[in-house]
């Protein structure tokens, strides 16, 4: 099976939320953190023909990036990685690892049937610039929600009221005044790209990403 790189930059944002993987049947893979505040779902091009566990994923997707074209071969205990490549002769033998000692989703379905009819639209960019802003203040939470007049994102520290604030406006738009906070730790996971946010107040939040790439995260308490 020939993995596109389109694929393996996905797995990459994958490692740093958990450097174990469970891959499943399928074009669907999913992952979660040990805390199960970030849940990812990706739909892949590539249908993966069984089930697999990836002790190390940083480690798995490194041998993998040695070749320009990667395949992988699965065999029963093993996975062989190779190239399309003629002038690449080798190749490496890849032993699975435990699935009990990686965590992994659960199989039920989060329950989305309560999310708010509020939709906010996250450009890529202002998600850079929310995240660049964090880190140079050292800001732990970011929100995002709506004033009345505008949906926004903010950086800031919910336990001291006079520390730096950023406010960014994503877009006008009258609607309900609500909001959602989360860790910064965990907003920074996000791949870099378009979304569109759905949440459930107090609960979490769906970012539903333009490369199929779909992000809950839970909100801060």
């Amino acid at each position: 099976m020939k993995v596109s790189k389109e694929t393996l930059d996905v797995l990459k944002y994958f490692s740093p939320v958990n450097d174990g993987l469970v891959l499943v049947p399928g074009t669907k893979q999913r992952t979660i953190t040990s805390d199960q505040g970030i849940l990812i779902e990706a739909e892949f091009t590539e249908d993966f023909p069984q089930r697999a566990a990836i002790g190390e994923l940083s480690k798995f997707l490194a041998n993998m990036d040695m070749f320009d074209e990667p395949v992988l071969v699965f065999d029963k205990n093993t996975m062989l990685i190779t190239g399309t490549n003629p002038d690449e002769r080798y190749g490496v033998k890849y032993a699975y690892g435990s699935e009990k000692l990686i965590k992994t989703p659960p199989d039920k379905q989060l329950d989305v049937s309560k999310m708010s009819d509020d939709i906010v639209k996250l450009p890529k960019d202002i998600l850079s610039k929310v995240l660049k802003f964090s880190a140079i203040n050292g800001l732990p939470q970011v929100t995002i929600g709506n004033d009345g007049v505008e949906n926004y994102i903010e950086a800031h520290d919910t336990s001291n009221p006079e520390a730096t604030k950023v406010h960014l406006k994503v877009e006008s738009h009258t609607g309900t005044v609500w909001k959602q906070t989360f860790k910064t730790e965990r907003f920074s996971k996000l791949i870099p790209t378009d979304y569109t946010i759905r949440s459930i107040p107090g609960t979490f939040s769906v970012f539903f990403g333009a490369n199929k790439v779909t992000f809950f995260i839970a909100a801060e308490k």
